[in-house]
């Protein structure tokens, strides 16, 4: 008699187990249908199960149970509205879960004090929030902390108390994308407190601060999103926080496009349009860590296009573009070590670069510093630093400027042409050296030494054409000019010490 082997028959007894029980299929339970309140059809739905909601008006606070697909007729169609004390939707701890097509929102209170969201969600995995209107909360809008994961897309956030999206704490991490947050009273969206995500593709407009990421291991991917008209930034990063900010575009803000502030703060911010900001189109402050601005287009800010301040580690910018801004194209103040190349500053209200007031060491190179009001570069105030292989042009004072007795730079290499008056000027005991510097055309003077105690070396530069002088010397400057400086063609005298 064959005895076939056990794994064969437990084989075939799994085989019959699946042939003969029926599978679990998921079901559709509809409100008002079927279910007078849409608690009820939560509570009698199973993992997989669809809530349909009909159009109309409910007045509940939801509680959401693991698995649930909740799903309204649309936005203009079907409203959820809880007490004030209430959030619309709550979810803790599920694993799965979706909320669609529903306009959420809270009765008025005169009750300040309570801030409760419309969408509160703790905990869990892959929670989605999608095609829904969420206002006049008297929190946030949306709320992910403790850990959870999921999506928000294609919602509007708008005229809530205390913000459109907010995203907070170690091992949160949501995906923000296509939404619109607007006209809410703190920021359209916030990471905080150790959260990670991606907010991409957003609208924030007219909200205190329009994207915000902040605290120690906060890290968020910020790209393509429009901040615009928001009251005070449009996209803020500080406390610690590791933001990565793209081809956003930040225009009309109370302050400035983009912030990163606070010390071990660091950001990588590339490819961004700021402009017409009520302050500067990027600011960097307070011993951030480890900056790179890249690629970036800054224009008509009402201050400047971009502005280092109070910071100790390295900044590198990089392929800027800083044109038209009221005050300055880049703007150095009492920084650490600063590299700015290839960086262009051109048509700004004053100077195109300034370095100031115990910045070093700062490293200028091939920049473009053109048509500026006041100086194309200027180093002022106890500042040390090299600018080599810039074009400084046409701007209304002198192309290049170094003032200050405790400023000491080097200028090799840059050209500097047809500026008002002179190409080049050391001033008020400032020291250094210019060496291989072209400075002509320029309606005064190649080079200009000023003021007692102004004692730069001059050595091959090409100061030819001028309408005055090559370089002239005024009372009490005594530089070293070496032999091989050439000036030709000059209006009236080569080089000219004036007593």
């Amino acid at each position: 008699m064959f005895n076939p082997p056990k794994s064969v028959i437990l084989g075939v007894i799994l085989i019959l187990w699946i042939i003969i029980t029926p599978s679990v299929k998921a079901k559709e339970l509809i409100v008002p249908d079927q279910y007078n309140t849409i608690q009820q059809a939560i509570d009698q739905a199973t993992a997989g199960d669809t809530v349909f909601v009909k159009s109309g008006f409910y007045k509940e606070s939801l509680r959401l149970k693991d698995g649930i697909r909740l799903i309204g007729s649309g936005t203009d169609a079907t409203t959820i509205r809880s007490r004030y004390s209430e959030n619309v939707i709550s979810a803790q701890n599920c694993n799965s879960g979706l909320i669609s097509g529903f306009t959420l929102e809270q009765e008025d209170s005169t009750d300040t004090q309570l801030q409760i969201s419309g969408v509160r969600v703790v905990g869990g995995n892959n929670i989605k929030i999608v095609e829904c209107r969420i206002r006049n909360i008297s929190g946030c809008g949306v709320v992910f902390y403790r850990g959870a994961r999921g999506l928000i897309e294609n919602i509007i956030c708008e005229n809530n108390k205390n913000g459109g999206i907010y995203i907070s704490e170690e091992g949160t991490n949501i995906t923000v994308r296509n939404n619109q947050c607007q006209n809410n009273e703190y920021a359209g969206i916030c990471f905080y407190s150790g959260a990670n995500g991606m907010a991409l593709d957003n609208i924030c407009k007219g909200n205190e601060t329009g994207i915000r990421v902040a605290g120690k291991k906060t890290n968020v991917t910020v790209n393509n999103n429009h901040c615009m008209k928001n009251k005070v930034n449009g996209i803020w990063i500080a406390g610690g926080a590791m933001g990565i900010a793209g081809k956003n575009t930040c225009e009309g803000n109370g302050n400035n496009g983009i912030t990163v502030i606070d010390p071990g703060t660091s950001a990588i911010i590339t490819g961004n349009q700021c402009r017409m900001n009520k302050q500067t189109g990027i600011f960097f402050q307070y011993d951030v860590l480890n900056i790179f601005a890249e690629g970036n287009s800054c224009g008509y800010n009402e201050n400047s296009g971009i502005s280092v301040y109070k910071t100790k580690s390295l900044v590198n910018l990089k392929n800027n573009i800083c044109e038209g801004n009221f005050s300055y194209g880049i703007k150095i103040n009492q920084t650490g070590k600063v590299i700015a190349e290839n960086n262009t500053c051109e048509k700004n209200g004053n100077s195109g670069i300034l370095v100031w007031k115990d910045s070093n060491p700062v490293t200028l190179s091939n920049n473009i510093c053109r048509n500026n009001d006041s100086y194309g570069i200027r180093f002022l105030d106890n500042v040390e630093g090299t600018a080599e292989n810039n074009v400084c042009e046409q701007n209304y004072y002198p192309g290049i400027s170094a003032e200050g007795e405790n400023v000491e730079v080097i200028l090799r290499n840059n050209k500097c042409n047809m500026n008002h008056p002179s190409g080049i000027i050391f001033s008020q005991g400032a020291k250094g050296k210019a060496e291989n510097n072209i400075c002509e055309n320029n309606p005064w003077s190649g080079i200009a030494i000023r003021g007692g105690e102004t004692n730069p070396i001059l050595t091959a530069n090409s100061c030819n054409n001028n309408g005055a002088w090559g370089i002239i010397c005024w009372a009490g400057a005594e530089p070293n000019i070496t032999g091989d400086n050439i000036t030709e063609g000059n209006g009236k005298k080569g080089i000219m010490q004036r007593d």
